[in-house]
């Protein structure tokens, strides 16, 4: 069952100050997004970035497209985010 990311507090997205830290289980969807492995996130923006190169889309762009999107599913405590809005590409956030 689907469900709107705006349920969710503003921490549940971005890490509000200091540096990300690599998780096996990000608690934040910013988080999430950096600790994505490099093949993922290369076929990722391959596909839903194609009118730019590569090396130009960061993790704001990505962050952009997931709040355009606003979908999660799952349990509440770990969530797929859908960062399309078909959900060809989601990440998983740790939320607790």
């Amino acid at each position: 069952m689907t469900r709107t990311l705006d349920a969710f507090p503003d921490d549940f997205l971005v890490i509000q100050a200091g540096t990300i830290k690599f998780s096996e289980r990000p608690s934040t969807v910013q988080q999430a997004l950096v600790c994505m492995a490099d093949y993922e996130w290369n076929k990722m923006v391959d596909n839903l970035f194609e009118e730019y190169d590569r090396d130009e889309v960061v993790v704001n762009d990505v962050m952009i497209l997931i709040r355009e999107t606003n979908t999660c599913e799952g349990l509440d405590s770990e969530l797929d985010v859908w960062i399309d809005e078909a959900g060809d590409f989601k990440i998983k956030v740790y939320y607790e």
